[in-house]
């Protein structure tokens, strides 16, 4: 009987160590990439969209970086109407600290769990639907409002 190794555990196409190695490393960017928006004050010119580059049009997460910088100065209503996929941002900045700090205190996979929980739900062709045309209407918005 093969052992099975904890921090190895596979689940469908990705282990555990990449799951949190690529985790870390895109929420590093992320608060690196909100650290120097905030510290220049929206006077970056950067785009870094490859939909606006290449096509010129705006994509559902175009406006996030100031859209996140509102809702963190209080501006919660105008946060949302620049771009409702806001609300993700935020948990994933909020949340992912405290979940990996659950972790190290109680030892649970939840970072994994959680994972797997949406990879389930994603799988469910309503919620999926219900996610797509979400997003679809977050683009028309993004578009019509030349975000």
């Amino acid at each position: 009987m093969q052992q099975r190794n904890r921090t190895t555990t596979n689940f469908r196409h990705i282990s555990t160590k990449k799951l949190y190695l690529v985790s870390i490393i895109i929420y590093l960017i992320v608060i690196l990439w909100l650290t120097l928006a905030l510290r220049y004050q929206g006077q970056m010119t950067i785009v870094v969209c490859p939909s606006k580059l290449l096509y010129h049009i705006p994509c559902p997460g175009c406006g996030i970086t100031r859209s996140t910088l509102l809702f963190f100065r209080g501006y919660y209503i105008d946060s949302l109407k620049l771009n409702p996929n806001v609300l993700l941002s935020i948990c994933f900045v909020l949340g992912f600290p405290i979940v990996v700090i659950f972790e190290i205190i109680t030892r649970k996979r939840t970072l994994l769990l959680f994972y797997k929980y949406l990879t389930q739900k994603l799988q469910n062709r309503v919620i999926l639907t219900i996610f797509l045309i979400f997003e679809i209407i977050v683009w028309i918005h993004n578009i019509l409002n030349n975000i």
